[in-house]
């Protein structure tokens, strides 16, 4: 963590840049990266325009680049090894319809869970979702994401509050995203189950 920060002190957008790109595809902490750059933005060593625009386009360009490798490499490894990941031909259907319809919104909420941000490019890719469907959803939670711990991290920054604290609240923030987006899912399939039962 220690050394994402300082390539962000010494490189500024540039950086800002191509660690939200990259965290898109390799799990870094990437929310507390584009928190900081929010600190310096409030402290004026970046322009807080430029670090929302930087790290937006790099979560799209990073997305993008996830959803291109899941669709060349992706769907093969699905085909090729479809007994070991437990991912018959019919499951796979399942889950591409479920993609094409309500399943969407979780290319736009998938982003603040560890873990299925770094999956949803290369899953939407893998079951060849059209890009044009897939676009406008990741798109619009990348954006989310990048602009929501930019944010957070500039108005930490206005608070002149202590860095072990700023530690503690960006822990918090990151705690009840995940709680909150986790929920939100977990409330739609249970409402979709029991629409089903109906």
């Amino acid at each position: 963590m220690g050394d994402l920060l300082e390539w962000l002190f010494s490189h500024g957008l540039f950086a800002l840049f191509a660690l939200a790109t990259a965290g898109m595809n390799i799990p870094l902490p990437v929310h507390s990266v584009l928190s900081y750059a929010g600190v310096m933005a409030s402290n004026g060593k970046l322009g807080l325009l430029p670090a929302l625009i930087s790290a937006s386009a790099g979560s799209c360009v990073g997305v993008t680049i996830s959803y291109i490798l899941g669709s060349t490499v992706g769907t093969p490894l699905l085909r090729r090894h479809a007994e070991f990941l437990r991912c018959p031909p019919a499951k796979v259907e399942r889950l591409r319809q479920w993609l094409l319809h309500g399943g969407r919104w979780a290319l736009t909420f998938g982003f603040f869970m560890p873990g299925v941000r770094n999956m949803t490019g290369l899953a939407a890719g893998a079951l060849k979702l059209k890009f044009a469907l897939f676009a406008p959803f990741a798109y619009a939670g990348g954006v989310l994401w990048a602009v929501t711990w930019v944010l957070v991290g500039y108005w930490l920054g206005r608070q002149y509050i202590s860095q072990s604290t700023m530690h503690l609240v960006l822990l918090a923030a990151f705690v009840v995203s995940i709680t909150g987006t986790t929920t939100c899912i977990l409330l739609r399939k249970v409402r979709n189950v029991w629409r089903s039962r109906k």
